[in-house]
């Protein structure tokens, strides 16, 4: 009895571990599963095939981590979301610094442009302040000239003085032009800005390298003033890429620009109207004076000695008032050998010679692409009159320039250097004391002649 006894109670103990292994079996699974979900393997599957409370609990624990997997990835929508807007946030706030930084160069600007002096002033105050708000080492300003593909230039960034070895002050006071061509012409022509990423693809910019410019990148920009193109602003050198956002921070600075430039043309034009109103009574009383005087003081003269000597006071007095040399200039002379001498007033003949060659020098000063300026000075005869010829292969005139050449106050010479009486006298000299005529021609690019008559038979 005692042997079945022990071995029903093995059979017993069998089945129960049987029975325990089969019931905690799926158990020590799930939970095995569970504590790989809850420390992040949130996509590990979960057995849902079992029977009974652990095949519920199974099913609950699988919508549970659906659930939780579904929470999670709305979470990472949103906080992807969330690091977009803070970036945008990041970046609308250095844009809307930048802008206050723009607008207070603007300020800045203004205030300083009221106490300069010159449109020179104004424009190298401009480059200081535009190159702390737009990306340029390289930077000049220049105004449109005479000839559209030539600019004159006002001011440059310190960094082109440096390097750029034909560009200096010196330079710029004396009227340094630059020519421009292709691409900076076109941003003349019409009236748009121009930006350049990669400027050893335009041959147009091949000097650079040449004038130790290491530019990979221009920006220009037309100085808009209505429908009228006043000149051109570039910006060069920066690294990487000039973008849209750069060209408007510039417009606003260049807009800047042209205001100031006006309201000091402006400013400058009332001065000289003041200075006009009594420059014009002093050349009224010269002209009375002039007109008063009787013909006691005609004098039969030589004509050629006369030039000569106006020759020689030039040369002496603007080698003294100015950089250039007289002597550099070349004189070429012909003078009719049988050339009769003339009644008249060898001062005021002296004055309107003395007149013409020193606006011929200042012309030649001036021109730097003129290797050997010169003066040809021709006397002959025509008729019953004495011709002197007095021109130059200086830079010549536009034709609108030409026409206004001899009216009272007209200048080609820049910031007041120029009263604009002098060929107004010697018109009225010629004219009126000698009964004779001057009559000027010019080209541009090729110099320009004046052209006295006098008659030999004057009573």
């Amino acid at each position: 009895m005692l042997g079945v006894a022990f071995f029903v109670t093995l059979v017993m103990a069998v089945v129960l571990i049987f029975l325990i292994n089969i019931i905690t079996k799926p158990v020590a699974r799930l939970a095995r599963i569970t504590s790989e979900i809850t420390s992040g393997n949130i996509d590990k599957e979960i057995d849902q095939t079992s029977v009974g409370e652990v095949g519920i609990l199974s099913r609950n624990f699988a919508r549970m981590r659906d659930a939780i997997k579904e929470k999670t990835e709305d979470l990472a929508r949103i906080n992807t979301i969330l690091e977009g807007e803070v970036q945008q946030k990041k970046l609308q706030e250095k844009k809307n610094s930048h802008q206050r930084m723009v607008i207070s160069s603007v300020n800045t600007f203004f205030q300083r442009s009221m106490t300069a002096q010159s449109v020179k002033e104004i424009a190298k105050i401009f480059i200081s302040i535009a190159q702390a708000v737009v990306p340029a080492p390289y930077c000049f300003v220049g105004l449109v000239c005479d000839r559209e593909e030539y600019l004159n230039i006002l001011a440059f960034s310190d960094l082109v003085g440096k390097q750029y070895q034909t560009v200096n002050d010196a330079s710029i006071n004396q009227g340094f032009r630059q020519q421009i061509s292709g691409k900076l012409l076109k941003t003349i022509t019409d009236k748009t800005p121009l930006i350049l990423n990669n400027v050893s693809l335009n041959p147009e910019f091949a000097f650079l390298p040449r004038e130790h410019l290491p530019i990979d990148t221009i920006m220009a920009l037309p100085m808009l003033h209505g429908e009228d193109v006043l000149g051109l602003v570039v910006f060069a050198g920066m690294e990487g890429e000039y973008t849209f956002e750069d060209q408007e921070v510039a417009m606003m600075m260049v807009m800047a620009l042209v205001e100031a430039l006006s309201l000091r043309t402006l400013q400058d034009e009332k001065q000289r109207f003041e200075e006009i109103v009594i420059r014009s009574q002093i050349a009224s009383n010269m002209l009375s004076f002039s007109g008063r005087r009787n013909k006691m003081d005609f004098a039969v003269e030589d004509i050629a000695l006369l030039l000569d000597q106006s020759l020689e006071l030039a040369s002496n007095e603007y080698t003294l008032e100015h950089d250039f040399h007289f002597g550099a200039i070349q004189i070429m002379k012909d003078y009719d050998p049988d050339l009769p001498k003339v009644k008249c007033r060898g001062g005021e003949l002296k004055q309107v010679f003395f007149n013409i060659l020193s606006n011929g020098a200042y012309a030649m000063a001036g021109n730097t692409d003129n290797p050997c300026p010169t003066f040809f000075m021709r006397i002959y005869c025509k008729e019953d009159q004495v011709c002197v010829e007095i021109r130059d292969n200086g830079p010549g005139m536009s034709e609108n320039i030409r026409r206004h050449i001899f009216e009272p106050f007209f200048s080609t010479k820049p910031d007041k250097e120029g009263a604009g009486l002098g060929l107004l006298i010697a018109n009225f000299i010629i004219t009126e004391n000698h009964k004779g005529t001057i009559d000027v021609e010019s080209t541009l690019g090729e110099g320009t002649c004046f052209r006295i008559f006098l008659p030999t038979n004057l009573v």
